[in-house]
């Protein structure tokens, strides 16, 4: 006799849909069509609502902090390690940049480059905060948190977001 599922079992199934789901749809595309495709929010004001939706859904639906999907009040040493790390993954590209890409006889997007170049600072700094806070959101926080919940597998946890965002679920 199978027993049905608890309330907030279907709460966090729904919210994993979510979180595995929304980043599958076109929302950049949809979002430039609703504000006109060259209005530059417009690729990103669909993105910032389903920020705004998982952060409801944890909040107010859940009923639980955002803690519990990894956003915590950085500590001194957090912070201090962001920076020694941002330090090292900006001479990291600067190597790939100019010892590994000539090496391998390959060449950055030019094009594309100065395309994003030429958008304002301020769409610049909405586009990365954008994908900051999405990918921490959307691809790890919620998604391997609850996972790890449910099925208490590390592995598991992992492999599932990660096919998610890698094109190997439907």
């Amino acid at each position: 006799m199978h027993r049905p599922l608890s309330k907030q079992l279907w709460i966090t199934i729904i919210g994993l849909l979510l979180s595995l789901g929304i980043p599958q749809l076109p929302l950049g595309g949809w979002g430039g069509h609703l504000l006109g495709r060259s209005h530059l929010l417009g690729q990103e004001v669909l993105w910032w609502a389903a920020i705004v939706v998982m952060f409801g859904w944890v909040l107010l639906v859940e009923k639980r902090r955002l803690a519990s999907v990894g956003l915590k009040k950085p500590r001194i040493w957090d912070i201090v390690l962001a920076v020694i790390l941002g330090i090292l993954l900006v001479a990291g590209i600067v190597l790939i940049y100019t010892v590994i890409f000539p090496v391998l006889h390959l060449r950055m997007n030019a094009s594309a480059m100065t395309a994003l170049l030429k958008t304002p600072f301020w769409y610049r700094l909405i586009l990365v905060t954008r994908a900051a806070v999405s990918e921490e959101l959307l691809f790890r926080g919620y998604p391997i948190e609850r996972l790890l919940e449910l099925t208490r597998n590390r592995l598991v946890a992992g492999i599932v977001p990660w096919g998610s965002v890698h094109g190997c679920t439907p």
